[in-house]
């Protein structure tokens, strides 16, 4: 969690998106989900981090993002991480 935590202070850090439009959620007990959108002209960059942690040692994140021009993509980009998952060995 404090990794999540981490990657969420970096993202309001930039100044580009508010608490309020981020989504937080689990993946799993380990894995965490960092949602959002920022508006831009005439479409919009869709972001998520996939966040996680090697042993409570170092945190482990990876970022997609995506730049949309039509409405129908935001649904399916909220809804298609929720089985992300980050698995250390």
């Amino acid at each position: 969690m404090a990794c999540a935590n981490a990657i969420v202070e970096v993202v309001l850090a930039e100044g580009t998106a508010t608490r309020d439009q981020l989504f937080l959620g689990r993946a799993d007990e380990n894995t965490f989900l960092i949602i959002y959108g920022l508006p831009m002209d005439k479409s919009v960059l869709l972001n998520t981090h996939i966040v996680s942690s090697d042993r409570a040692v170092q945190c482990i994140e990876a970022h997609v993002s995506k730049i949309s021009t039509n409405d129908a993509d935001i649904e399916p980009w909220f809804n298609g991480f929720g089985e992300s998952k980050i698995e250390t060995f």
